[in-house]
Parts: C-alpha cells; sequence; structure tokens
C-alpha cells in the first residue's frame, strides 16, 4: 500500500487547491444532471413536435443505435461537446465511456455505454429488433452511469483548458514502452498488462480524471459519516496518515464504486504519480477538516447536522 509519512513527504505541504478542485467536480456534476432532464425531457414531448437540428439525432454506430446531441442545446457553454450515449462497448460487462477531443472544426466527443445492447432489443413476431426510438431513449436515460459521465467530461474540460489542445500520444495511455538494445538504441516494445495499465494511469489526464471521479465519491462518504456515524468519521479523521490510508483503501475497493467496475488502481501508480496523489489527498484532508469545523458551528447553531 502506498504510505504516508510526514517526513518523507514533507514537500506535500505546498497542497494542490481542493477547493478548485471541488468546483471543477461541480461543473462535471451539473452537466450531468442537466444533461439526464435533457433526456427525461425528450421521452416526454411529442416525437412528432422534434426539432431535430436541435434536440441531436438517433443514429446508428457500427450497427448500433446511438443517440447523439450536441450539447450546447443543453448548455451554451458547452458548445463545442457532441455526447453520444448507446449500449456497452465491444467488450465490455460494465459501463464504459471515451472521450476524443475536437479538431479544427469538429466537435469533441463524449460516448457512454449506458445498458447491455440486450436492454434494447426486444423479440417481435419471432425476430429480435430494436425497440422503439422512444423506449430505448427511456432505457438508456435512466441508466447513464454518473461516474462515466463525470469521468469523460472532466477529460473535456482538461482539453479545454489547455493553451493548446492536443489529443493524448500514444506513448501516453499504455500503448507502448522504451528499452535500449544491446547497442544502446533505444527501441519501442509491447508493454506487459502491468505495465500497461501503468503508464495508463500516470498520464496527466487519466489521473485528473480518477482522481476527480474518485474523490467525489470519497467526499460523498465522508458526508454520510459526518451525518449517520460521526464516530467512525472522527476514527478516520483523527490523524492525516489514517485519513489517507483510508482514502486509498476506499479507491481501490467496490465499496466506493457502488459494486461498479471502475475501480482505480492506485497501487499501479508510477513513483511520480504516487507523489502527486498523496499531495492532493494531503490538501483535501485539511480542506475537509475545516467543513468539518463549519458544520460544527452549524450544529451549535441549529442543532442538527446537515450535508450539502
Amino acid at each position: 500500500m502506498i504510505r504516508y509519512r510526514g517526513r518523507q513527504y514533507i514537500q506535500l505541504r505546498e497542497a494542490a487547491d481542493p477547493q478548485k478542485d471541488r468546483e471543477y467536480r461541480v461543473l462535471a456534476e451539473e452537466a450531468y444532471n442537466k444533461y439526464v432532464a435533457f433526456l427525461k425531457h425528450l421521452t416526454e414531448i411529442d416525437w412528432d413536435d422534434i426539432d431535430w437540428d436541435v434536440f441531436g439525432s438517433f443514429k446508428g454506430r457500427k450497427g448500433e443505435p446511438f443517440y447523439s446531441v450536441d450539447f450546447g442545446a443543453i448548455d451554451p457553454r458547452y458548445k463545442s461537446l457532441q455526447v453520444n450515449i448507446g449500449p456497452y462497448p465491444d467488450g465490455n460487462q460494465g459501463p464504459g465511456g471515451s472521450h476524443h477531443s475536437g479538431k479544427i472544426l469538429l466537435k469533441s466527443q463524449i460516448t457512454i455505454g449506458a445498458v447491455p445492447r440486450e436492454d434494447l432489443i426486444e423479440v417481435k413476431y419471432g425476430h429480435r429488433q430494436y425497440k422503439s426510438t422512444p423506449e430505448q431513449l427511456d432505457i438508456l436515460r435512466r441508466n447513464v452511469p454518473k461516474h462515466v459521465f463525470v469521468h469523460e467530461f472532466i477529460h473535456y474540460l482538461d482539453y479545454l483548458r489547455k493553451k493548446k489542445p492536443r489529443e493524448p500520444k500514444w506513448e501516453d495511455v499504455g500503448t507502448q514502452q522504451w528499452e535500449k538494445d544491446l547497442l544502446g538504441i533505444r527501441k519501442p516494445r509491447t508493454p506487459t498488462p502491468e505495465e500497461r495499465r501503468t503508464q495508463y494511469l500516470s498520464s496527466p489526464h487519466e489521473f485528473n480524471a480518477w482522481y476527480q471521479t474518485s474523490v467525489r465519491e470519497l467526499e460523498d462518504y465522508l458526508d454520510e459519516l459526518a451525518e449517520f456515524f460521526p464516530e467512525d468519521l472522527d476514527k478516520h479523521m483523527r490523524t492525516k496518515q489514517r485519513f489517507i490510508d483510508k482514502a486509498l483503501e476506499l479507491f481501490s475497493s467496490k465499496y466506493l464504486a457502488k459494486g461498479q467496475p471502475f475501480l482505480w488502481d492506485v497501487e499501479l501508480l508510477d513513483d511520480k504519480y504516487r507523489r502527486k496523489l498523496l499531495k492532493r489527498l494531503h490538501g483535501f484532508y485539511d480542506y475537509y477538516m475545516d467543513k468539518i469545523e463549519k458544520r460544527s458551528h452549524e450544529i451549535k447553531a441549529a442543532g442538527t447536522w446537515r450535508t450539502t
């Protein structure tokens, strides 16, 4: 397990800004809520009156139905984004997603696999066929995986804030490793599965998206303890090392992922990104302790503990 030791990580005192991290996550969660509300609205209106130039289209993607919409119709701040939703990616046993950055006049795209393909199919007159478009859209709307949407939207926000946005290079996402041959010439080689995963997780864009998604769940977990099990919260927050050990344990647990196959393999981070993770958790601890103190004043004033 990654360990926090005060002397070893003394440089972590200059911590990342957890308040800005939270503001970043709030933008992603607001986008998720607006997207789900938008899909719900589509299922409630007369489809004969839909202006598909505004409301997007329900078109096949590799022979499968994917609903696509320009996100600017939902929130004008994100007019450079298109969101697609449909069945799970090939080979996936659970929800998945991807983000592709826009180029020149093309929009950035988030694609989400929300349900098994079988959920969109029915047997009619002895033949398997896709359900009606409104039925499909309602199924997709009720199953938008929040953790996947937030993760991919963080990628989009990262792309927007770069001065010179670019697609991640292949070596950023674990497709190759480099080694020197007997003559000292540097050549690519196929990485092992563990090396591939380490390289994927230890890249700037993936690290930030995984951190933001995981720490959102962590804060929700701590808020639940604050409301229902304050003694457990006190136990976890008693020292910074105890908190960080618990956070690292939760990041890799099914509990925090709520049973969904979306676990962050923090043990596979390389040394550079382990230090980055500890630095950000160092700051998050201070941020949450301030939050506890603020809420303690609310308790004295109102006599109840209320989470936000």
